[in-house]
């Protein structure tokens, strides 16, 4: 019998899926595009994790310095300095290297949890 959904996993999965978008040295951009894409209509539990994903696409096409780079100096851009980086700019113990399988879990949990 499958688990029920909870919003604390339902976070966490928020969590794992931006740390391996913001690390995905594995993620070729069509990859992460897509990634951005199929998430453009989420509604975020947490507002860092909000804030995150908007810094992500907000750079997803900037060249030059890498995205790790960027991430923090786009978020103080947007008004969002206190950003905890080093829970999404290392990788989390755990987390798949899966995203659209992870972005599919993620948007069934959270169908899941408004019904």
């Amino acid at each position: 019998m499958p688990e029920q959904p909870s919003i604390e996993r339902t976070r966490a999965l928020e969590r794992d899926i931006l740390c391996a978008i913001c690390c995905g040295s594995k993620l070729s951009g069509s990859a992460l595009e897509d990634a951005l894409r199929d998430l453009e209509d989420y509604r975020w539990q947490i507002a860092e994790h909000r804030i995150v994903y908007a810094a992500v696409a907000a750079l997803q096409r900037s060249h030059g310095e890498s995205l790790v780079e960027q991430l923090p100096a786009q978020a103080t851009r947007m008004g969002f300095p206190d950003v905890d980086w080093e829970l999404y700019l290392k990788a989390s113990e755990g987390a798949g290297t899966d995203v659209p399988a992870m972005i599919h879990a993620l948007k069934a949990e959270a169908k899941e949890l408004l019904l």
